[in-house]
């Protein structure tokens, strides 16, 4: 009774004139101000102005929203009150017509605006900035939490970022922690809406602008508000509940009484395999032999030399020659240089040079049905024209080979997930293919199915050719005519639901050809849509998202495969076991030294060589920048394994694996640990001796614990001292993890010392201080 006198004194003095009769459903003034209870808090709006105060019960009423509209300039209209349903009124501003309701759904207040007529519509924007001390922000992956006056915060947010689109977030939802409390917005459904950042008086200050357009304005913009504890992960939670209650969280319990298969990520890395083509330079024992073989046929033009030599642009042709030259002679020899030189070239030149003979082929070049006979075409060719100059060809390959499976095997990695980067790399090493298989690893390929580029384009990869029918009528277009342009600034980028045809058969048959147990699709699950607002095809970013997720569901739901795909956005997690680009996201972009500056000690590498792409292998160390705002710890938050972490695996993405900058390798160790999500690492067979005791090391504390933790809930996160570097994680099963990120030996709750960079463990027998890092 005290508390409910309490409240009814404060809203008295927020809004004079408040009625309080029927107060538990909701009252509206002469003030053209409604006020709702929800089961945890108090809302009042100003109808006219869409102006929101509110708070927890028994505390303080506080600023929400600031008014949008003029309240001398609008005309208002209510047209529907009920204990059930709240709110309904009609505010015309301008010539801008706008129908509105408010409710409340157990804790949130749910605000729904819609209009009929086109344009931006920039609500809501967080009121009285000075209350607000930081954000709980969906960026990056994970998650950032963000004190409110940080300044290179402020500064990047309110600068660099520019603005964020609600449906790229990991989770559409932020958290603002105030004094006592701590206020979410969900926006669900996210489409054509974008969060951005001011700066007011020294603090950052969030809002949101929702995009009207002919594609969508059918649909209603809908912002839901909860106030909570001062937790930046409560929000996480909320939105959790949010997916449960809407039918939209599927366990991997779940997934895994489906398909077993999916087990098989427990405790497993993510490692992509490189080296890609028929050959590995050690294939070829006999190198003087069989380059001056070469030299005596490779003009003879009824010999594979002739059409090999043939095939090769004259760039390859002048590099090869040096080589030719240097096998002749009584003293002649093939260096090292020379000999990964020419398999570089027989492994591009071979799919040219040795026509495939077709089988079931698609557009854009592919026909993987036909790849398994044409390597014995190959390998049978090469034996017959080279004879005593190669190992036996079930060896042969240097990313995905018998040999590195065997060498994982032997090292005791008892589960792991691998990838390849062209399907048809599996195809050409069967052998490979099914000796991982049988060690019980994931095998998967790249595919990709976001970018279109003619079948003239030089500069392209495999998985964009899809046929110039998709290039030319396929491409998401602008209001204004002008086509999107696709990945790194080549073709276009295709509409899924031009594309469904086409990428469900080639899907298909990539999946049958190979006989994967996994798959993976690039870029579907970022969350990046694009409307289409081409005249025979108007596809709204709605329409966009459950086309991608009818794509991501064929693998998934029909093929029974394990699916994963680049980001992993909330809305695709249903249909997903694993993702890559969670932990760890695309940043580059934010640096011209990491992305475009070569000379430059930061630049992160490029797309080659093809055995080994710097891009992926170059340890760099990261601007001070990056490293501050990316990867101290004081500014990570789990909150995606907080809504998600037993519904899908989650790792880096693949520019960004573990080993990949050379300072945070140690840090990077230790959140996986702390939030238990698997390492991702890159291997080939010139790098398997550098890089696997590494990996090894690394696996043999994390995949025990991530085996037993990968399907559990992430029940809670805290930070556990006052500079956010001692940090812990609790899970279902009771597992509690505390990770001191501090350079210096840091003391647990329970008094235990726990050394720097390392993690304390409770709940799996004996409690155990892991030094589980890479680099130990």
């Amino acid at each position: 009774m005290l508390r409910r006198l309490f409240v009814y004194f404060s809203i008295l003095i927020a809004f004079v004139g408040v009625s309080f009769a029927a107060y538990a459903a909701g009252t509206v003034s002469g003030a053209d101000t409604f006020t709702l209870e929800t089961t945890n808090g108090v809302f009042l709006i100003n109808a006219r102005t869409l102006e929101i105060k509110g708070g927890l019960q028994g505390k303080d009423i506080e600023p929400v929203a600031h008014a949008v509209f003029d309240p001398d300039n609008t005309v208002l209209t209510l047209t529907s009150t009920s204990n059930v349903t709240g709110y309904q009124w009609s505010l015309k501003s301008g010539k801008r017509v706008f129908s509105i309701s408010a409710k409340t759904e157990d804790e949130a207040l749910v605000m729904s605006i819609s209009t009929a007529q086109t344009g931006a519509f920039s609500w809501p924007q967080s009121a009285d900035g000075e209350a607000i001390t930081a954000y709980a922000l969906p960026i990056f992956g994970e998650g950032k939490y963000v004190p409110a006056d940080d300044p290179q915060w402020i500064e990047f947010l309110t600068i660099k970022a520019d603005q964020y689109d609600m449906a790229a977030l990991s989770l559409p939802i932020w958290s603002e922690m105030r004094q006592n409390t701590s206020l979410t917005w969900i926006i669900d459904p996210p489409y054509d809406t974008h969060l951005s950042f001011t700066q007011q008086n020294g603090k950052l200050v969030a809002g949101l602008s929702h995009d009207f357009n002919v594609l969508n304005i059918e649909d209603k913009y809908v912002v839901r508000m909860i106030f909570g504890p001062k937790d930046p992960v409560h929000g996480a939670k909320l939105y959790r509940k949010f997916l449960q209650k809407n039918g939209r969280f599927t366990s991997l319990q779940q997934k895994a009484a489906i398909n077993p298969n999916v087990r098989k990520l427990a405790g497993a890395p993510h490692i992509y395999l490189w080296e890609k083509g028929p050959l590995k330079v050690e294939d070829i024992t006999q190198w003087r032999k069989f380059i001056r073989m070469f030299a005596d046929k490779y003009e003879d033009e009824h010999s594979l030399p002739h059409t090999i030599w043939q095939s090769m642009p004259n760039a390859s042709r002048a590099e090869l020659r040096i080589a030719l030259e240097e096998a002749q002679g009584k003293d002649g020899f093939v260096s090292a240089y020379n000999r990964q030189v020419f398999t570089r070239a027989l492994n591009a030149t071979l799919p040219i040079a040795v026509p495939v003979k077709p089988h079931t082929p698609l557009a854009g070049g592919h026909d993987p049905y036909a790849q398994s006979a044409w390597i014995e075409t190959v390998r049978a060719r090469l034996l017959s024209e080279f004879p005593d100059c190669f190992t036996r060809p079930a060896q042969w390959g240097g990313g995905l080979s018998v040999g590195l499976i065997k060498s994982l095997q032997a090292a005791s990695l008892k589960t792991a997930w691998l990838g390849a980067e062209n399907w048809n790399d599996v195809l050409w090493h069967p052998e490979a293919a099914l000796a991982a298989r049988e060690a019980g690893y994931l095998l998967s390929a790249y595919d990709s199915y976001g970018s279109s580029h003619p079948t003239s384009l030089k500069n392209t990869w495999d998985t964009a050719q899809m046929g110039d029918e998709i290039f030319e009528t396929g491409a998401f277009q602008k209001p204004d005519g002008t086509r999107v342009t696709g990945f790194a600034g080549r073709g276009v980028y295709a509409n899924p639901a031009a594309v469904k045809d086409y990428a469900f058969t080639r899907i298909r048959a990539v999946a049958d050809a190979t006989n994967f147990e996994s798959y993976f699709l690039d870029v579907d699950a970022t969350g990046e849509l694009y409307a289409d607002f081409s005249p025979t095809r108007k596809t709204s970013r709605r329409q966009v998202d459950e086309a991608l997720q009818e794509r991501i569901a064929l693998p998934m739901k029909t093929l029974n495969l394990v699916t994963g795909s680049e980001g992993g956005t909330a809305a695709f997690a249903q249909y997903l076991h694993y993702a890559h680009g969670m932990t760890t996201v695309p940043f580059k972009w934010t640096s011209a030294d990491m992305k475009t500056n070569r000379k430059s000690k930061y630049h992160v590498g490029v797309y080659w060589p093809p055995e080994a792409p710097s891009i992926f292998f170059k340890s760099t160390p990261l601007p001070p920048q990056q490293k501050h705002l990316f990867f101290d710890p004081e500014f990570r938050l789990p909150l995606y394994q907080i809504a998600l972490h037993d519904s899908l695996v989650t790792t880096h993405h693949w520019e960004y694996p573990s080993l990949k900058f050379s300072g945070e390798i140690d840090r990077t160790a230790l959140l996986q640990m702390l939030y238990m999500v698997p390492p991702m690492y890159h291997l080939s067979a010139q790098t398997l001796k550098r890089d696997l005791p590494t990996i090894l090391n690394y696996m043999a504390e994390f995949a025990p614990v991530h085996s037993t933790l990968y399907d559990q809930q992430m029940t809670g996160f805290a930070f556990l001292s006052t500079d956010r570097r001692v940090q812990t994680t609790r899970f279902a099963n009771g597992v509690h993890i505390i990770a001191n990120f501090d350079s210096v030996p840091r003391e647990a709750p329970d008094g235990t010392k726990i050394p720097a960079m390392a993690a304390q463990i409770t709940g799996l027998g004996t409690p155990r201080i892991v030094l589980g890092l890479e680099t130990k």
